[in-house]
């Protein structure tokens, strides 16, 4: 059974051959960036309960949502997250991409990371840093 690390690095691959190598230096800092935060959800949380692939697939969707049109995962997350200011067609179509590559529904990419985002809550006053 695939761990989420390896959820991860499959994603990025795939995301990385569908975009024809684009956004290849900011997917392996996203790549590195999520496989950390894995290692550290594991150790925070160890008993959270949640599937490799979904884990996964919310960890991408949160450190990717600056990237997004802002109704698509931002608000389903809870957190304020930056947003990179991309016309809405270049967002779109990256967040058609990541769907294609994580094989799922936005809705799933939505639930997935309300649920991460719900692991990752920070103390009071706190900023939250996916």
């Amino acid at each position: 059974v695939p761990n989420a690390e390896t959820w991860v690095t499959a994603f990025v691959a795939r995301l990385d051959a569908l975009s024809r190598n684009a956004f290849t230096p900011t997917l392996v800092w996203t790549r590195d960036h999520i496989l950390a935060r894995i290692r550290s959800v594991e150790l925070e949380t160890p008993d959270h309960g949640m599937p490799p692939r979904q884990l996964a697939i919310g960890l991408i969707g949160l450190v990717s949502a600056g990237f997004l049109p802002h109704e698509s995962v931002l608000e389903a997350s809870g957190p304020a997250f930056p947003t990179y200011g991309f016309p809405p067609k270049i967002s779109q179509r990256i967040l058609e991409l990541l769907l294609d590559a994580i094989c799922c529904r936005c809705i799933d990419l939505c639930s997935a990371c309300a649920l991460v985002a719900g692991l990752s809550q920070p103390p009071a006053g706190q900023v939250l840093l996916i």
